[in-house]
């Protein structure tokens, strides 16, 4: 392969505004690169006698190319070749290759000057073939000016949607169409209006805040609906920031939901959606009985690439179901149990409650088996007259 490659920064004009040294470098060539439209750009300064490498998906057999190549080789990219560019990806699949830039002023940098704004202080999100992370993080930490790179998919309506979808509205969107080109527009927008708009494909973002984001952190406890009767008992928000805290999401790959009760915590974090949105995977695990437990446990080993030790725990809790099974006396009638979960008012689990599983297991009949329903209010009368051989308090 070329153990030289010169990479070379364009705008859209159609008459390629180069320095000398660049136009040197092009006459010095015969094997060029670059997309279709930079072929267009550049057809009329390059060599007759040249080859041309088009870069375009997939990129594997792009550089297949420039490794089968023996001489040397002059790319073409948009803007800094080093900014979201080509030579990134270069210098990564050829690192011990000599390399040469002659940068151009990428869109971003473009769309600024047409704007008259100083941009030290902008921060960067691509969106070019990638996810939204950069982005998410640019608004979530309040960042008054940020510069974005669209794509074909992700485009200025999509990203206003998205931004309102998730709260940001305090930002105008500036969207440079085509810069350096015959077709340049620039204009500024409400992000509600440019939901509903089209642009050239060829486009780039200035996102620019008219006011700090208010983040408040935590949904109130009375905004959720709590059990009948027991409308406290919930994991209380400041429990909830803190757990939520601690799990680090912003650096995850998984967010296991399990739930029970309320499911407060989940909720707090407003999942679902939105974890699913941000490229987390996510999986809700809900356990019911503990037969319930060893598909969990499987289903977590799979996730964490721990089949084996989670296949092996499982094993363990099914042969000591099992064996629970096998010691109780069928033969005698088990005593009546009622647990109290709760005692003003009263709460016990019903049939279908994890509680009433594990009577079970302890060679009880649960009381509360008379309901279908998970968990349920019971009046001191009705106790009496069920007359559990065993009362069980799980509150202190």
């Amino acid at each position: 392969m070329s153990d030289r490659i010169t990479v070379v920064g364009l705008t859209d004009n159609p008459d390629p505004e180069l320095t000398e040294d660049a136009r040197l470098a092009v006459s010095q060539h015969r094997v060029f690169a670059g997309g279709e439209r930079h072929r267009g750009i550049v057809a009329s300064i390059l060599p007759h006698d040249s080859d041309w490498i088009t870069i375009k998906p997939p990129i594997g057999k792009v550089l297949v190319a420039f490794k089968e190549e023996p001489g040397p080789i002059l790319a073409f990219t948009s803007g800094d070749p080093l900014f979201y560019g080509f030579g990134a990806t270069l210098q990564k699949a050829f690192p011990d290759a000599v390399y040469t830039y002659y940068p151009s002023f990428h869109s971003l940098q473009l769309l600024a000057h047409r704007c008259r704004m100083p941009y030290q202080s902008m921060r960067y999100a691509s969106l070019t073939g990638r996810g939204w992370q950069e982005l998410d993080c640019a608004l979530i930490e309040g960042a008054q000016l940020i510069g974005v790179l669209t794509d074909r998919r992700k485009t200025p309506a999509v990203v206003a949607k998205r931004m309102l979808d998730f709260g940001f509205s305090e930002y105008t969107m500036i969207v440079g169409e085509a810069l350096g080109g015959a077709e340049e527009r620039v204009c500024e927008y409400g992000l509600e209006d440019a939901v509903r708009l089209s642009f050239h494909e060829l486009n780039c973002i200035i996102l620019s805040a008219f006011q700090p984001h208010v983040k408040l952190f935590g949904i109130p406890d009375s905004t959720f609906e709590g059990l009948r009767g027991r409308p406290n008992m919930i994991t209380k928000m400041p429990v909830r920031l803190a757990t939520l805290s601690r799990l680090g999401l912003v650096n995850a790959r998984n967010f296991w939901d399990i739930g029970f009760c309320t499911g407060s915590v989940s909720v707090e974090e407003n999942m679902g959606e939105k974890i699913t949105a941000l490229g987390i995977g996510r999986e809700h695990l809900s356990i019911h009985s503990p037969e319930d437990i060893p598909a969990a446990l499987r289903k977590l080993g799979e996730l964490t690439d721990n089949s084996e030790q989670a296949d092996s725990l499982a094993l363990t809790i099914e042969d000591g179901l099992e064996n629970f099974r096998n010691v109780i006396d069928d033969t005698t009638l088990p005593p009546k149990v009622y647990l109290e979960i709760w005692d003003d008012p009263l709460w016990t689990g019903g049939k279908n409650s994890y509680v009433s599983s594990l009577i079970a297991y302890a060679g009880g009949q649960n009381i509360g088996d008379a309901a279908e329903k998970e968990y349920f209010e019971v009046s001191p009368e009705w106790v009496i007259r069920q007359n559990p051989d065993i009362i069980a308090c799980m509150y202190m």
